[in-house]
């Protein structure tokens, strides 16, 4: 990967970060992937895949631009 292949899309308060590397959507927090968006075509298509121990990423079931971010209960967004 080239450092032109990653994008910052969003910031959000926390130090929370959307990055897309490629075709691939991340959710940072602190410069940490926590997440990333399953890929279309694949079994995780459309849903938050975990990347560290602890951390959860979940859509809002009401507002399709919206997601919860969650850390040992402890809800962040």
């Amino acid at each position: 990967m080239t450092k032109s292949d990653r994008k910052v899309v969003k910031q959000w308060g926390g130090g929370v970060s959307g990055v897309r590397e490629g075709g691939t959507f991340f959710i940072e927090v602190e410069g940490v992937k926590i997440a990333k968006r399953g890929l279309p075509g694949t079994p995780q298509a459309n849903t938050w895949i975990s990347l560290e121990p602890g951390w959860e990423v979940t859509d809002d079931p009401d507002d399709s631009s919206s997601f919860a971010i969650t850390n040992n209960s402890a809800k962040m967004n």
